[in-house]
């Protein structure tokens, strides 16, 4: 049985004893989690993973999805993000996001996976103003940006109510 990430799968065919045939495939195994930004699908070429109940993003997928400007210090193993007015900072296996200064505890730290860093979805977007919420049926994350009219959020929430009304009556 495989765990979580990238694994190498060998396939054979034998004949009379002898391998006839083989080829290797990489595989990457991810946990089933949507994540969406205003009620559209947040697109990136890494799967969210959960740690501890909290899932982890990669960082500059959704710091760039929330409109804010990206950096990354690998001397610190420290990413920043700067959105209007707002400056936040998170470093690789520290339980601390800095917020404006601010020190933040935080459940599950910045973790380094395969190569790309992946931060706790929930932290950095309310650090940077937005909304988050959980539906742990569907494995959705919802982010909503504040805005003034927040159609969209009130367009999933009847997504939602419509998905769950089918379910409930087969």
């Amino acid at each position: 049985r495989y765990g979580l990430g990238e694994h190498v799968v060998r396939a054979e065919a034998v004949s009379g004893g002898q391998t006839a045939a083989a080829a290797e495939y990489r595989i990457q195994i991810t946990e089933n989690i949507l994540v969406t930004l205003d009620g559209g699908r947040l697109k990136s070429d890494v799967a969210p993973i959960m740690e501890q109940d909290r899932v982890l993003v990669p960082m500059r997928t959704i710091f760039e999805a929330l409109g804010a400007s990206v950096t990354w210090d690998e001397a610190s193993q420290t990413a920043a993000a700067d959105r209007a007015g707002t400056h936040i900072e998170i470093t690789i296996d520290n339980q601390i996001l800095k917020k404006n200064g601010s020190e933040i505890p935080l459940d599950v730290p910045a973790r380094m996976v395969s190569g790309r860093t992946m931060v706790p979805v929930r932290a950095v977007s309310e650090a940077l103003g937005a909304e988050v919420e959980w539906n742990q049926e569907e494995r959705i994350v919802s982010v909503w940006q504040r805005s003034e009219n927040g159609l969209s959020k009130g367009l999933y929430a009847i997504r939602l109510w419509l998905t769950q009304l089918v379910k409930k009556n087969g």
